[in-house]
């Protein structure tokens, strides 16, 4: 049995976006199927991982209209991510965000690409300087990190082989 628990903390506007696994009552399989692979993986997983402070920072992330602050909140999930899972992993630990980048990907074989590893430029300008550098698409950058975020956490969830939502291509995709 699943169930979700909303504390009165926070309560965020209805978001009416598309949701990263299809919940449409004509294609409930889909959920269905979700549940059924990752959540036996999130359980293993939850405590070692940090997963539901990963998480919750993640779908913060999402969740905020400025741009700036939702980059940086995804930055926030990766850090997180990183910190733990290099130390359930055993991985060197680095202080650099492309080295991290790396070393989770390469470790749960997510692929990843030159401009994966430059988003630590992205994030110093906008930690050190409030915004993104000129000439850059901030969009597309937030959702190269979301995309990134997505497939890391999927894949650690057991979910490679489904169908998702990809940010990045605004598209159904196979993880």
């Amino acid at each position: 049995m699943c169930k979700t628990i909303f504390y009165p903390l926070k309560i965020y506007p209805f978001n009416s976006g598309i949701s990263l696994i299809n919940t449409n009552v004509h294609d409930i399989g889909r959920l269905k199927n979700f549940i059924i692979t990752a959540y036996p993986y999130y359980k293993a997983k939850k405590r070692d991982l940090a997963l539901p402070y990963v998480i919750e920072f993640f779908n913060s992330a999402k969740i905020y209209n400025i741009l700036q602050t939702s980059f940086l909140m995804s930055c926030v999930a990766l850090e997180c991510l990183y910190h733990h899972y290099h130390q359930l992993k055993g991985l060197p630990k680095t202080e650099i965000l492309a080295k991290k980048i790396e070393q989770i990907c390469t470790d749960v074989g997510v692929s990843y690409d030159q401009n994966d590893l430059d988003l630590r430029n992205l994030r110093n300008s906008l930690a050190h300087e409030g915004d993104f550098p000129k000439g850059i698409n901030s969009y597309q950058e937030k959702s190269r990190l979301e995309y990134l975020l997505d497939r890391m956490i999927l894949t650690i969830l057991g979910y490679r082989g489904n169908i998702y939502y990809n940010v990045f291509k605004n598209a159904e995709d196979t993880l």
